[in-house]
């Protein structure tokens, strides 16, 4: 569990927003940074998705980038 405790440490120290998402973009991890950028508190972003997030006009771009890069992903770890 010292893996974690390092990720987290480092995470909530960070001067940027860190969001980790799974499956189809659900929150399960968000620091202070990330509530500050977004104006959600963090049991909020916990609660949407990546794409609640993106800008309408962005959300294409974003789903294609996904979707290329976990069919890398998926080719890379078979």
């Amino acid at each position: 569990m010292e893996s974690n405790d390092n990720f987290r440490a480092l995470a909530e120290n960070a001067n940027d927003g860190i969001l980790i998402a799974v499956g189809k973009g659900e929150h399960v991890y968000a620091n202070k940074r990330a509530s500050e950028i977004t104006g959600f508190n963090i049991q909020e972003i916990l609660k949407i998705t990546m794409q609640d997030l993106a800008h309408p006009d962005e959300l294409r771009k974003i789903e294609k980038r996904l979707k290329n890069f976990f069919n890398f992903w998926h080719g890379f770890h078979g």
